[in-house]
């Protein structure tokens, strides 16, 4: 150093170890329906963007496909799946988005004035519900109410 103080310095020599890479796990997708858990394919500028759908969801009138906001995209921007081999395309991006509400929306009573919540809610419209299915990949179909308060008895949950 400058002011003739001395840093030791370790020189490790690792040689290189050649590891075979494995071949990327490929999923069994069903060939034939959509679900919660498969993949959607966004294109964004000439290139495709793999997300996942998280469940299926309703307002009462129609049924929706729930992922992330920056997923879905624009409203009406057309999506879609790896299916029967192909790209299939499936709806297009609903104008049912949440992008950040404020905290105390989401939390009522709690404090946090002029903090918002990022929230990246995305719908996609389900065009056709016959290909849908309510089983979530890997996982099956979920109860109704998952999670219900223990004060309240399962059936009235």
């Amino acid at each position: 150093m400058p002011d003739g103080k001395i840093v030791p310095v370790c020189v490790v020599e690792a040689p290189p170890e050649l590891i075979p890479r494995e071949e990327p796990m490929r999923p069994h997708l069903p060939k034939n329906f959509f679900g919660g858990g498969y993949p959607v394919i966004a294109k964004v500028q000439e290139q495709e963007h793999l997300a996942s759908i998280g469940c299926l969801v309703t307002d009462g009138h129609l049924v929706y496909a729930l992922t992330n906001r920056h997923v879905a995209g624009r409203v009406g921007e057309l999506l879609y799946a790896p299916l029967e081999g192909e790209q299939i395309p499936i709806s297009v991006s609903s104008n049912k988005q949440l992008e950040r509400l404020k905290f105390e929306e989401a939390y009522p009573g709690w404090a946090g004035a002029n903090v918002s919540v990022n929230a990246d809610i995305g719908l996609i419209e389900v065009a056709d519900k016959n290909r849908w299915t309510p089983q979530i990949y890997g996982i099956g179909t979920m109860d109704r109410w998952p999670i219900c308060p223990r004060r309240i008895s399962r059936s009235t949950c």
